[in-house]
């Protein structure tokens, strides 16, 4: 009888365990993931990487010798647990993993990256890189653009953390988009026509537009650190979005060729890293 008794203890807490196993999010799966592995593809990515894929990638991280990168590829709803933005899932597991690197999402059709401090690479220097990786893989998948980002990574650490003098122009540095279903990496159809228009004044509206609206999102995060037992880490995010928002919008106002918009993007998506970090602390 008491041997039935422990039996049925040791069922109704499995029981009990498993809806909360159930309940984990994508985010949670893929921090989780990433502790003992820094590639992890979620099974349901829209963009999934095969075993061999994600198994050269782990290979290319470990020879590119740059510092701890983690990679997640995970499917599109990831964005409604971070506020409906990539950049905001690229902020949730960079806090929820706590480590210093170099980090990159792949979600469903959208591609972000990132690097906190304590990475050999200069401001803006990692979007950049995602941004030429995109360009040369355009048409081979997530696989080689993934690769060519880390083999890129390597370059630059050898570099002093910053990219070879010669860059790429400001139309490589827009969002990165992966086309649904073709395995195309491209920009969107707007931006793409600007590109081919090759309109230095039009890509600088859409950079102004991206300004304001991280402005916005400074503005509202501000408001949210004056609360009380505000997390310090919190802060020192807003305060590195605030200095990228600030460069960019310095830069914006001098540039005058695709060349100097390029810095301004790279300073942009410095600031929405830092910014989704500072909002993911915050919940």
């Amino acid at each position: 009888m008491r041997r039935g008794v422990v039996a049925v203890t040791v069922l109704l807490l499995v029981l009990a365990m498993s809806p909360a196993r159930a309940q984990q999010t994508v985010i949670e799966q893929a921090v989780q993931a990433l502790r003992r592995d820094p590639v992890y593809v979620h099974p349901d990515a829209d963009e999934a990487l095969t075993s061999s894929q994600a198994r050269a990638l782990r290979q290319r991280i470990s020879d590119a010798d740059a510092g701890p990168v983690y990679v997640a590829v995970l499917p599109a709803g990831a964005e409604a647990e971070a506020g409906g933005d990539t950049g905001g899932v690229l902020g949730e597991i960079r806090n929820g993993l706590g480590e210093a690197g170099v980090y990159v999402a792949v979600v469903g059709n959208e591609l972000r990256a990132g690097a906190t401090g304590g990475t050999p690479f200069q401001e803006g220097t990692v979007p950049e890189i995602a941004g030429q990786a995109v360009e040369e893989g355009r048409g081979q998948g997530a696989a080689a653009v993934l690769s060519s980002f880390v083999e890129r990574l390597g370059t630059a650490a050898e570099n002093g953390g910053e990219l070879p003098s010669e860059g790429v122009g400001a139309f490589g540095l827009l969002p990165l988009l992966l086309l649904g279903g073709l395995g195309l990496f491209a920009f969107t159809t707007v931006r793409r026509r600007r590109r081919e228009q090759g309109q230095v004044d039009e890509v600088r509206e859409v950079a102004r537009e991206d300004l304001t609206t991280l402005g916005n999102e400074l503005y509202d995060l501000d408001g949210a650190l004056t609360m009380p037992h505000t997390a310090p880490d919190a802060r020192r995010d807003y305060e590195t979005a605030m200095t990228a928002y600030v460069d960019a919008r310095d830069r914006l106002d001098r540039a005058r060729r695709p060349q100097d918009l390029a810095t301004v993007t790279a300073a942009l998506e410095q600031g929405r890293f830092a910014a989704a970090c500072a909002r993911a602390r915050l919940e």
